[in-house]
């Protein structure tokens, strides 16, 4: 299905135009990382998904939407965007008033950043740091694709306002909040914990990691993902695992047989 990709360093964008018309053709909105938030809160209102990067280029933008299933993208762009995405190498045809993106290389693996022992321990005390298997996951169709934020699973929460709003998926929700940056750690673990107890087959999923630890091997994002080469927090991967720990807590305290005193 074709998608709009808007790219912006700024969000300098008009808050009505045909580019938010989502009735016929989605749109995406890359930007630079805490750009004109009340923006971001009027767009995601609107359907329109927002993706901030901690460094806006064009290779960085093609390699995420790679990642995200998208082998070919037609370029709409000025003289300065045209020049930076030749330059990055990641222009494959050169029409007379277009550029074309094709396939890119994937991404090398990603080393994620594990927890040491002891805060492991805390985050979910069935995985051993040491001994225990890596989890990736990233792509929504990938087999552990549903922990990622961007799968179809609409959850309702709360707004900022007390009203009972359907979100289309994890990521609509937090990038809604306009204190987000005082918040977030809190406001996702809120919605993850929504979206794992809606759906049982969901959380079945997430309970069959147990044991492993969980990396969300994103190499744009360095607070929720793992990053390129390591760097990053991986506090989404974190949150999952705090998350599997609360449910693996509350199954075994449901499965215990009551004793009888005579």
């Amino acid at each position: 299905m074709p998608m709009r990709i808007v790219m912006t360093q700024t969000l300098d964008l008009p808050e009505e135009a045909n580019l938010w018309d989502m009735s016929e053709v989605s749109t995406i909105v890359v930007t630079q990382r805490g750009a004109r938030r009340s923006f971001q809160k009027l767009l995601a209102s609107k359907g329109v998904e927002v993706v901030e990067f901690d460094i806006l280029t064009p290779r960085e933008v093609m390699e995420y939407f790679h990642d995200r299933g998208y082998l070919s993208i037609l370029w709409e762009c000025g003289g300065t965007l045209a020049a930076s995405a030749i330059s990055s190498g990641v222009i494959h045809k050169v029409g007379p008033d277009m550029l074309i993106s094709g396939f890119l290389q994937p991404l090398p693996d990603v080393i994620p950043v594990i927890p040491s022992r002891d805060e492991t321990f805390v985050v979910d005390p069935t995985v051993s740091p040491y001994e225990s298997s890596i989890i990736f996951f990233y792509k929504t169709w990938d087999l552990y694709g549903a922990l990622s934020n961007f799968s179809p699973h609409p959850i309702q929460i709360h707004d900022e306002d007390g009203d009972c709003v359907t979100w289309l998926s994890v990521e609509h929700y937090y990038q809604i909040r306009s204190d987000w940056e005082n918040i977030k750690i809190d406001v996702m673990y809120k919605a993850l914990k929504c979206k794992f107890s809606i759906y049982p087959h969901l959380k079945t999923l997430l309970l069959s990691t147990a044991g492993s630890v969980l990396v969300e091997a994103s190499p744009h994002d360095l607070f929720w993902g793992g990053g390129r080469e390591g760097e990053g927090l991986n506090y989404l991967g974190r949150l999952l695992m705090k998350l599997r720990s609360e449910f693996l807590g509350e199954s075994s305290s449901s499965s215990e047989t009551p004793s009888l005193t005579v």
